[in-house]
């Protein structure tokens, strides 16, 4: 007849609930450890000295704290493109004659050649940004806004404006449709010896 060893039975059932125990608070431990290792990097980041903390922080803290996004501000036309917009009764009714004339090929012709040279080069190639032609051109602003996810605080954090052709004439290319333009009056830069239509 076999024996039940119940000394032998009840240490090996005491192995497996302290086993278990162990295999629990191992397991709380490192789920403490990890909450607490991303807590101090969302508030104290553990740095020893406040030098150590100023980027290092600022850049966690942003990360954790704000949203930001972009939004409309406003369109703002150029001086030309007011031009136009304030006597259009006039205008409207000799769109040609007007753009042919010098002091508007002129400025057409200042458009172009900095819209080329912005495909070829960007808008920071030169004196890290404005260029003097930039003034013919009417702007979208844009506002960079973020909100502070603990205080709900919003702060507006820069501005940019982006260039955009004015609308003058017809359409916004200056140079479209008017067959009364010659060669003469436009580079042959602009248009590389093809005929003198719209975005050449």
């Amino acid at each position: 007849m076999l024996r039940n060893d119940s000394s032998g039975g009840m240490w090996s059932h005491r192995s497996m609930i302290i086993f278990v125990i162990v295999i629990v608070l191992t397991s709380l431990m490192v789920m403490y450890t990890k909450y607490n290792n991303v807590e101090s990097l969302k508030y104290d980041l553990s740095v020893e000295t406040k030098s150590q903390c100023d980027s290092y922080c600022l850049r966690k803290e942003q990360i954790f704290k704000e949203k930001c996004h972009w939004y409309f501000v406003n369109y703002t036309p150029s001086a030309w493109e007011s031009v136009w917009y304030n006597n259009i009764e006039q205008l409207q009714n000799n769109v040609c004659g007007t753009l042919t004339r010098a002091d508007n090929v002129n400025k057409s012709v200042l458009l172009m050649q900095r819209l080329i040279e912005l495909q070829k080069f960007g808008r920071n190639q030169k004196n890290g940004g404005q260029h003097k032609n930039d003034e013919i051109f009417s702007r979208m602003f844009y506002r960079q806004r973020c909100i502070d996810s603990r205080t709900n605080v919003y702060s507006d954090v820069k501005e940019i404006s982006q260039l955009i052709e004015p609308l003058i004439g017809l359409l916004r290319d200056p140079l479209t449709i008017c067959s009364r333009l010659s060669n003469t009056q436009v580079p042959s830069s602009l248009y590389e010896d093809a005929i003198l239509l719209s975005k050449r």
